[in-house]
């Protein structure tokens, strides 16, 4: 691509050609997303897309557990999140980019890892049987991991489910990561998206985001074999909310990034 320019000298006009090649290429933008939330509810409670929006992560508050998880279109894309338990209520942070499912089912613990070139923006588990007692954020393994001040990039999703009955091994349980790649031609700028996590000797606590960025998925690790009650995606754009039964010991975290939330 070439521009050209022009000025004066003297009493003659002369023209400057500047090429300027990949230097005009627009930047990516940063994505723009909505808060939706469903009722509270016995047995289960759902939060829906609205058009033109996907759902990217999201939280819950429910009694006694039973799982996270997103509700998938005949596309294979995320629409919304639902939550299961004696008493539910769920949140969706639903944005303007597609990402993808992928899924992983095993006993007791299990992570679902998105594939080479993508990163985890949301995720959640189901229990065939039992309480969801894990439901979290991993960090990429290597340069991603956040050694040295630098971001950890979140890489997958892990669940948990409750022992049986004895001590025996954990229900059997499914984790889902939602997954998208973090630059496009096609989509927004991602490549900003991190985990942030909060540590509290006692719940509830919350994991709150950098200046500048939201959050768009939230989830809770207790500590002392409890179950969380809360994995909330408050209304102020960068900060979650985390509890357990017990009051205990937790982990919140958030995947936080670049952009814009509007109503």
């Amino acid at each position: 691509m070439r521009s050209w320019f022009c000025f004066r000298m003297g009493g003659a006009i002369a023209v400057l050609g500047l090429s300027l090649g990949a230097a005009a290429t627009a930047q990516a933008a940063d994505p723009v997303c909505k808060l939706a939330a469903g009722p509270l509810a016995a047995g289960s409670s759902s939060a829906q897309c609205p058009a033109f929006y996907q759902a990217v992560g999201g939280g819950f508050m429910a009694t006694v557990t039973q799982g996270t998880y997103y509700v998938v279109s005949p596309a294979s894309s995320p629409s919304g999140y639902t939550a299961v338990g004696q008493y539910a209520q769920t949140d969706v942070v639903c944005c303007d980019f597609f990402p993808g499912v992928t899924s992983a089912t095993g006993a007791g613990s299990v992570t679902a890892t998105c594939t080479a070139g993508t990163i985890a923006v949301g995720g959640g588990g189901f229990c065939s049987s039992g309480t969801l007692v894990d439901s979290e954020p991993v960090v990429r393994s290597g340069a991603g991991g956040g050694g040295g001040g630098l971001p950890r990039i979140p890489a997958g999703w892990r669940a948990a489910c409750s022992r049986g009955a004895g001590g025996g091994p954990g229900t059997a349980v499914t984790a889902y990561a939602n997954c998208v790649a973090p630059s496009s031609a096609q989509g927004p700028d991602l490549s900003s998206c991190q985990i942030v996590s909060a540590y509290a000797p006692a719940s509830p606590t919350a994991a709150t985001c950098p200046a500048g960025q939201m959050v768009v998925a939230a989830g809770t690790r207790c500590l002392n074999a409890s179950y969380p009650t809360f994995a909330w995606i408050q209304p102020t754009p960068d900060q979650t909310y985390s509890q357990c039964a017990d009051g205990g010991a937790l982990i919140a975290y958030a995947i936080c990034c670049n952009g814009t939330r509007v109503p």
